[in-house]
């Protein structure tokens, strides 16, 4: 009799450890090794367990241990991941050449050992088997990264003892066991690595120069990226791309980690097509991280009323445009705008301020900010729009980070007109 899925009372019984029921079903003549579905044996489901007793029966009544899965795994590489040395040592004895398997992704006995953190199991291993060095499955991962990604440091420290295993080997995009623990959230391991072995922590991965910030950023582990910035991550890495880890935060719409990275001091800047981290995103949440972000800019930098009159790139002036509304009106009665957009060459003395804004040239001609006389309150603090514009310059250095830091306060502030 069976199930819809093929599954037999033998395979049952052998699942759930019932040594009586199983001896008692073969005596009877149940097939040992009959198949379930996915071409799981009897002597497969009892290696999910540890019931040695249960493993002794069924080979003893003729099961195979070399039978594989549909996943590959034959019994031994299934025992490993629950991780009974005593069912590992009993298979090894009946079935010596059970070890030299692979998963159809080329995974080992000893990958899942240390995937799951089998330290005895891994032990046993070593000593009994004779698997390489950094042997890799199809994806490029040793078990040292299984272990690593995982967070079992002991079974690292295993393998590097008594396996000589490489900390700075790499999968098949170019990943150290340092990414693959940024992208898993392994805060420990991650001190492991590069307090105990000095990893550097800005490895960058082979493939796309992602360091280990943009992996953490890129998965939203705000305590990974706290993590890696106490052990001295440069917050500003970029990858091949030219993206920082603000990038990688924002296309995963991680409103927290873009949050964190911003009040951290990493600022927005384009990436090698110019697009600007917040332009990778449309969740409110985390566009309000870069509105809060810039407000905060803007009020420390302007505690009193500065009123600067020199030339400002037409390019920020203009660049601040769409985030008003022509007919809007400050405190006193005075337009904010011109009746038109195109109006605005009266006042800018450029000749084409749509072009400025959209070709976002360098190369055009200085002149003053349209706003230079306008005054906003932003929290209680009286600003000068001008004043706000040449102290972003100033104090920042960079005319890009100073735009966006006026932007956004605008959009934020004008309401409150």
């Amino acid at each position: 009799a069976a199930n819809r899925d093929y599954k037999r009372p033998l395979h049952e019984a052998a699942s759930m450890g019932h040594r009586d029921c199983v001896r008692y079903l073969l005596g009877r003549g149940a097939a040992v090794d009959c198949l379930k579905k996915a071409d799981w044996t009897p002597l497969m489901m009892a290696c999910t367990r540890r019931n040695l007793e249960v493993v002794q029966d069924l080979v003893e009544h003729g099961a195979n241990p070399l039978l594989k899965n549909k996943d590959g795994w034959n019994s031994f590489h299934i025992a490993s991941r629950e991780g009974d040395p005593l069912i590992l040592q009993y298979l090894l004895a009946v079935c010596p050449a059970a070890w030299k398997t692979e998963s159809k992704i080329g995974r080992t006995p000893l990958h899942t050992a240390a995937m799951h953190g089998c330290s005895e199991a891994v032990e046993m291993l070593l000593q009994r088997c004779q698997y390489e060095p950094d042997c890799r499955d199809k994806c490029g991962f040793t078990p040292f990264m299984d272990a690593i990604q995982c967070g079992h440091i002991d079974v690292a420290r295993l393998l590097l003892e008594k396996h000589k295993a490489c900390v700075s080997a790499e999968d098949s995009l170019g990943a150290q066991a340092i990414h693959r623990a940024a992208v898993t959230g392994q805060d420990e391991a991650i001190q492991f690595l590069v307090s105990e072995l000095g990893i550097n922590v800005d490895v960058r991965a082979a493939s796309t120069h992602l360091t280990a910030l943009h992996y953490a950023a890129k998965e939203g582990h705000v305590s990974t990226i706290q993590t890696l910035l106490s052990l001295g991550a440069d917050i500003n890495a970029k990858d091949e791309r030219n993206r920082s880890a603000l990038h990688l935060a924002c296309a995963g719409q991680h409103a927290a980690c873009v949050k964190f990275l911003l009040c951290s001091g990493l600022g927005d800047s384009p990436d090698m097509t110019g697009a600007l981290a917040q332009q990778l995103t449309r969740s409110p949440d985390v566009l309000q991280c870069f509105n809060h972000s810039a407000t905060a800019e803007g009020v420390s930098r302007g505690k009193q009323d500065v009123f600067v009159s020199l030339p400002l790139r037409l390019r920020m002036a203009c660049y601040v445009h769409p985030y008003l509304q022509v007919g809007q009106k400050d405190r006193s009665g005075a337009a904010l705008l011109p009746s038109t957009h195109t109006d605005c060459t009266q006042v800018c003395s450029h000749p084409s301020c749509a072009s400025a804004l959209h070709t976002r040239r360098d190369d055009g001609p200085s002149g003053y900010a349209w706003f230079s006389s306008t005054r906003l309150s932003i929290e209680n603090t009286p600003v000068a729009w001008t004043g706000l514009l040449d102290a972003a310059a100033k104090a920042t250095r960079e005319p890009e980070r100073a735009v966006m830091i006026v932007t956004f306060t605008v959009a934020k502030t004008v309401v409150m007109i």
